[in-house]
């Protein structure tokens, strides 16, 4: 799975700025729920292209920045010179517990295979009074999709956890925390718009393979259209989880 993933996300490097609206989206409302701007040492896990690292940087004051993602070719993305570039998977990190006074990570936990379980351990390589700000998508996002899909037999979604999964995973935890869950339409041209736009971001795997044809394709756009169309375009519903607080 992970190796799939990497290839896709390597795949889309000179690609994935342009296409990421959502994800731009999501990383400034993510920095936005910090209450300080200052630390030591701040991890971010899934940098990707540096679309948060570089909010980040121009937002936050920091002695160290280290940024983790899966592919090396989308790290390289990154145009900040004083960021330190690593290729580690977010759930086998190269770090001892303690390290860092921020953790932050936009996109990307929702790829876990271990789900809430890894991002309990990932606040463990937080110092004492450390802090977090997390966004991820849940389960919800490309409804349209996964209708479509159903219907017609045409592609996959990823199976995103629900919320309350998260949720009531970190109020078990001892530590302060808030969560806000919010929903997002971003709207395309037409299907094939989107779903063009969908593989330049890399973020593409499934799980599932399903037989493709060009009347199952066809008929997946029109189910789409039809059924989900608004004036001459089509929604595409995003649901994200933001998780923030100390240790």
């Amino acid at each position: 799975m992970q190796k799939q993933i990497q290839k896709y996300f390597d795949q889309a490097k000179d690609t994935y700025k342009q296409e990421a609206r959502i994800q731009k989206i999501v990383a400034k409302e993510c920095l936005e729920l910090l209450n300080r701007n200052d630390f030591g040492w701040i991890l971010e896990i899934g940098a990707g292209g540096g679309l948060l690292t570089e909010a980040a940087k121009s937002r936050l004051k920091s002695r160290y920045y280290v940024a983790v993602d899966l592919s090396l070719a989308m790290l390289k993305g990154i145009q900040e010179r004083d960021v330190v570039q690593i290729q580690a998977d977010g759930e086998r990190l190269p770090f001892k517990p303690g390290s860092f006074d921020l953790l932050l990570s936009s996109s990307t936990m929702q790829w876990y295979q271990k789900g809430v379980q890894s991002i309990a351990e990932n606040l463990t390589y937080l110092k004492k009074n450390g802090q977090f700000a997390l966004a991820f998508f849940v389960r919800g996002t490309f409804k349209e999709l996964a209708y479509a899909s159903e219907v017609t037999g045409f592609g996959s979604v990823y199976p995103l956890a629900q919320a309350k999964t998260y949720i009531d995973f970190f109020s078990r935890l001892n530590i302060n925390f808030d969560t806000c869950k919010k929903t997002y339409t971003i709207y395309y041209p037409s299907v094939r718009d989107f779903l063009q736009s969908h593989k330049k971001t890399g973020a593409r795997y499934t799980r599932q393979k399903k037989a493709l044809s060009k009347k199952r394709y066809l008929d997946f756009c029109k189910i789409y259209t039809r059924t989900f169309g608004e004036e001459g375009k089509i929604p595409v519903t995003y649901v994200v989880l933001y998780l923030w607080g100390g240790v």
